[in-house]
């Protein structure tokens, strides 16, 4: 995403961690001072990434999507708190107009959130965290299987990975006895 510059709050950072399907919280200094209420909020996603920054322009890939996050102030609802104190104190915005496909289809991508002034001038651009919505959307059902490697009673291996957001996933295997040189 780029070095820090002056007056890009976020920018160099991922600063921002989506937390459940439709919250997403910001760390108050990444607005650099601005009023939460002069600013409008989105989110960039990329599916194949390539989301950067000339200047103060974002540059979005083609197929990239925008969608739009309403500021709600700052204090992550209780329940957000509870699993996330040290988020706590955050602005937080709300994902808009996106059910779970959107969101899982989001996820295996680019993210970056931006915010613009009453004037158009870029004021955030930040990456993404997303473990907590990753555990949100699809820990329940990880728990509910056995993951690693398992084996049948004729002793026939079996490979479990949980990899939500992964678009590929590559497993090698040596023969028994082989040097993994």
């Amino acid at each position: 995403i780029g070095g820090p510059t002056v007056g890009i709050g976020g920018r160099g950072q991922s600063a921002a961690h989506w937390l459940s399907e439709d919250v997403l919280a910001l760390p108050v200094a990444t607005l650099g001072g601005r009023d939460l209420a002069d600013l409008t909020f989105r989110l960039h996603t990329a599916a194949e990434g390539g989301i950067s920054l000339d200047g103060t322009t974002p540059v979005l890939p083609e197929g990239a999507e925008e969608l739009e996050l309403v500021a709600e102030g700052t204090g992550l609802p209780e329940d957000l708190a509870e699993r996330f104190p040290h988020l706590a104190g955050h602005v937080v915005l709300r994902l808009q107009d996106a059910d779970r496909a959107d969101v899982e289809a989001a996820l295996t991508g680019q993210l970056v959130v931006s915010a613009t002034d009453a004037d158009g001038a870029l004021a955030v651009f930040t990456g993404v965290q997303i473990p907590g919505v990753v555990d949100a959307l699809f820990a329940e059902g990880a728990a509910e299987r056995e993951l690693g490697v398992t084996w049948d009673a004729r002793k026939r291996p079996t490979v479990a990975l949980w990899a939500p957001t992964a678009k590929d996933v590559d497993l090698l295997v040596w023969p028994d006895g082989r040097a993994l040189d």
